[in-house]
């Protein structure tokens, strides 16, 4: 297992480890293992979480909001408090926002139009809901896998 980056890695350091990160993508099938990579490694490191550019993306709230209605099954309004980075460079986008009291985690890769999301209850820990998604496939609306 890849250790996590020690605290005040890097920032270089860190962006390496997004090619592992996109393996697990197109690789991996257990979505809980792919996120807890990105956690470890992404999600909790300050520097990372300091790079970028904050930016608006409706196709990444409209995906958002698709999933949320998946899993609350029934229709919700747009997300709330969303922030959305983008990592130019590396054509990369994480961020959170809030659906009826749940947080969304996300992230994207551009390069491969492959991204997912997990929809975290602030109520009850252990309900995490996962999805994988992509946005661009040709002639086709967004899909998204449930897990």
């Amino acid at each position: 297992m890849e250790p996590k980056p020690k605290k005040g890695a890097a920032p270089s350091s860190v962006l390496q480890r997004l090619p592992n990160l996109k393996l697990k993508m197109v690789s991996g099938a257990d979505l809980y293992e792919i996120y807890h990579y990105f956690l470890d490694h992404f999600g909790e490191n300050d520097e990372f979480m300091q790079m970028g550019v904050q930016t608006s993306s409706p196709m990444i709230e409209e995906i958002l909001t698709q999933i949320a209605r998946s899993i609350f099954k029934e229709n919700v309004r747009p997300p709330q408090r969303s922030r959305i980075i983008r990592i130019p460079e590396r054509g990369f986008l994480h961020g959170s926002c809030i659906f009826k009291g749940r947080m969304a985690s996300f992230f994207y890769f551009e390069d491969i139009d492959s991204g997912m999301a997990a929809f975290l209850s602030l109520q009850s820990p252990d309900r995490t809901e996962m999805a994988r998604f992509s946005i661009r496939t040709p002639g086709k609306r967004a899909t998204v896998e449930n897990n």
